[in-house]
């Protein structure tokens, strides 16, 4: 019986340990499109303003 329990146990921390794992990946990528984005416009920005 305890040897299910464990086992139980450690089923449902790594199912949860791996939503983790894909939600900082989700964020990370999502930060990476902000930056890019944000310096996409920042050098659009500075060079209308050469013009």
């Amino acid at each position: 019986m305890m040897v299910a329990f464990l086992l139980v146990t450690l089923v449902l921390y790594g199912i949860m340990y791996s939503a983790v794992a894909l939600a900082n990946k989700r964020q990370e990528k999502r930060m990476q499109e902000r930056t890019e984005t944000a310096v996409y416009e920042a050098l659009h920005a500075y060079l209308d303003e050469e013009d």
